[in-house]
């Protein structure tokens, strides 16, 4: 009679065990314990919340773009900027917005032999100018279509 209760109360508090573990772990929201292949809707509602890396390639058409890393400027210097196209059979523009809501574009090239489109910009000198400043290089066809464009982000200093 002894081993019969000894074993009931085993199987009791292993049974009782999970629940008590379960309710002792502080809930956050955020942290889900119960299995995702259960709950597609938790995966969907989970993933789109994760933090979007912007790739500094894109190709907003049929065509890749990516612009080199571009060092930062004292304004009323000139800066070098790079890029790379996928195809010598585009033409490169080049759109560099300031932190004051200026812009300054600088025309047009066809792509080197490398398929490189290379621009020398000289930044105003304007105390208005100083801080992010955004490079966007796009890729049109012949017709003026969008191909393809990248933009990086780089610092505009202070004398």
């Amino acid at each position: 009679m002894r081993t019969p209760l000894l074993f009931l109360a085993l199987i009791l508090a292993v049974g009782a065990f999970p629940t008590f573990v379960e309710a002792s772990i502080p809930r956050d929201p955020a942290v889900q314990l119960t299995s995702f292949a259960s709950h597609p809707e938790r995966v969907a509602k989970k993933s789109r919340h994760k933090k979007k890396h912007k790739s500094h390639s894109s190709s907003g058409g049929s065509v890749s773009v990516s612009l080199d890393s571009i060092d930062s400027v004292r304004r009323g210097r000139s800066v070098d900027i790079n890029g790379h196209v996928g195809s010598s059979n585009v033409t490169c523009f080049l759109k560099v917005t300031y932190t004051d809501g200026t812009k300054d574009e600088p025309g047009s090239k066809s792509p080197n032999s490398d398929k490189d489109c290379k621009f020398t910009i000289s930044v105003p000198d304007n105390r208005d100018v100083v801080g992010d400043a955004t490079a966007e290089l796009t890729a049109k066809d012949d017709s003026g279509h969008k191909k393809g464009s990248d933009k990086r982000t780089f610092s505009v200093t202070d004398r």
